[in-house]
């Protein structure tokens, strides 16, 4: 019952009375709904979490003790914080380092900004320079990101479910280590002046440990684990992405002013440490979330049938079109945002910008602390008029407008016009074998983005710059077409009383004064 401050728990062996006769596709979207076949070889059955109260207590129950949910997000933003603020400094600092050793190594300009001053005007031997420049960093950085997204498309196949059998900490320790290993890789480059074919050693061992799609992945799989009410895990989404948009603004600005007044190397100095940081806090603060885990599998065909399972067999016909609808519009999304970083920090380094670092980093950070105060506020409002699917319609509106002006700007107060509204990420409640198939699609489009606006900008640096932009704005169309298609699919789903599948524990629970407590087995419902 909503409102309720019990937890009840139900076998999925059991049906219930008002159900039965009635097919399993025209029955409301519920764990005890499922169709037998699609229930996993090693369990039988299932629990049912039917509350929203519990999201107002401090622990959450487990067979094997409490879970401090305070713990858990004091870890989880420190570590997510520490390291996307980390990954992030990377994009910036990669085009504008890149751009330097260019110049330097190949062209032989020791004081590149000042040899070939920036111009207003297109048709000048600086700026066709400065145009070869940046086709030869453009295509250097698409090196640098397959060198990472390649691996990490078959190192995030087993993650999710392993994350379920292994535990969500244990599993994000490997993407941690390897940031580290590779934000290290660029403060050798860069204070000892390295050979740039190190970068691709930094970014592969980064690739082979998932990167950044597997702790993206985790850190997802970690907040279904402590979220059971569909609204309360878009305002978890929120709360999440809003870390890691205030994380990138502090990257930007910091690498920003490090580069104009300190150089390369301090902040690559950051970086390392931060990725250092993660990697702590995450191994002596952050608690395992997944308590109801069973033993790894060390099968790996069996990890890929349990991702796949979600969009060819488990489940009704109109469920699985809603997971496939679903994965295409997570993947239009990443393919949108992922690869335009580097390909804006190119725009506004040329012509007729001319920006510095310190002004890439301004515009950076004062665009995303705008961006997720307004999308926050949004969300907020809108959710109590709009279901969230429209809500990611105008979303990706926002998102059109902003690439358009951006693609037609030619002067600084129209670059900071635009506003891209956060789209929504539509994240359903499903277990870590999904979260694993999206964090595999996340490696693909960094892939696909970076080789997409890498070859448009390369293209069209020469006569028109913004056309990149354009392309954004046509994918963004494209994926509000498959709002409206997963909108009208998902008449019958009802986003208030959606509840979650997973091992069964020992014990119901309840929720007392101290938090939520074991009680025996006796069905919750008898007590009422």
């Amino acid at each position: 019952m909503p409102g309720s401050p019990y937890i009840s728990y139900q076998s999925r062996s059991s049906e219930s009375v008002e159900n039965v006769g009635v097919p399993y596709e025209d029955r409301p979207y519920h764990s005890d709904n499922i169709p037998p076949d699609w229930a996993d070889d090693d369990a039988s059955s299932a629990i049912v979490v039917s509350t929203d109260s519990c999201l107002q207590s401090k622990s959450l129950p487990s067979t094997g003790g409490f879970i401090n949910f305070h713990r858990v997000w004091l870890g989880l933003a420190v570590t997510l914080a520490c390291y996307n603020t980390a990954f992030m400094a990377t994009l910036p600092l990669t085009a504008q380092y890149l751009t330097h050793r260019v110049a330097h190594d190949w062209y032989n300009f020791s004081n590149f900004s000042k040899e070939i001053p920036c111009t207003k005007e297109a048709n000048t031997s600086a700026t066709r320079t400065r145009d070869e420049i940046q086709k030869v960093v453009s295509s250097f950085s698409l090196l640098i990101n397959y060198a990472s997204s390649l691996p990490a498309i078959l190192t995030c196949l087993p993650y999710g479910t392993l994350s379920d059998h292994v535990g969500r900490k244990k599993m994000m320790f490997i993407p941690l280590i390897g940031g580290f290993v590779r934000m290290f890789v660029y403060l050798l480059v860069v204070k000892l002046e390295l050979s740039l074919n190190y970068l691709f050693l930094g970014s592969a061992a980064d690739g082979l440990c998932g990167s950044y799609p597997a702790m993206s992945m985790i850190s997802a799989a970690a907040v279904a684990d402590i979220t059971m009410s569909s609204g309360g895990r878009a305002l978890s989404f929120a709360v999440i992405e809003a870390i890691l948009i205030i994380s990138s603004a502090v990257a930007n600005l910091s690498v920003g002013y490090f580069i104009m007044y300190e150089g390369y190397f301090y902040p690559t100095v950051m970086m390392s440490g931060l990725a250092l940081i993660a990697f702590l806090v995450a191994a002596t603060v952050f608690p395992e979330t997944n308590t109801e885990r069973a033993k790894a599998s060390a099968n790996p065909l069996k990890h890929l049938k349990r991702i796949v399972s979600f969009y060819t067999f488990a489940g009704s016909v109109r469920r699985r079109v809603l997971y496939r609808i679903g994965l295409f519009m997570f993947f239009l999304n990443i393919v949108v945002s992922i690869g335009r970083s580097p390909v804006e920090t190119l725009y506004q380094l040329n012509s007729p910008f001319c920006w510095n670092s310190v002004k890439i980093g301004i515009f950076g950070a004062i665009q995303s602390t705008v961006q997720i105060t307004c999308s926050v506020m949004a969300l907020r409002i809108l959710k109590l008029r709009l279901q969230l699917e429209s809500i990611g319609i105008l979303a990706l509106l926002c998102a059109i407008a902003g690439f358009v002006i951006e693609g037609f700007a030619m002067s600084d107060w129209m670059l900071y016009a635009v506003f891209r509204s956060m789209t929504y990420d539509l994240y359903v409640l499903i277990p870590g074998a999904l979260f694993a198939s999206l964090s595999v699609v996340d490696a693909v489009c960094g892939i696909l983005s970076f080789t997409t606006y890498s070859s448009v900008y390369l293209s069209t640096v020469q006569w028109y710059r913004g056309t990149v932009f354009f392309v954004m704005a046509g994918i963004c169309a494209v994926n509000i077409l498959l709002f409206l298609a997963f909108k009208k699919v998902n008449t019958k789903f009802d986003y208030e009383e959606i509840t979650c599948t997973v091992e069964p524990p020992l014990h119901s629970a309840r929720v007392g004064k101290g938090g939520l407590h074991p009680q025996s087995n006796r069905a919750v419902n008898e007590t009422r």
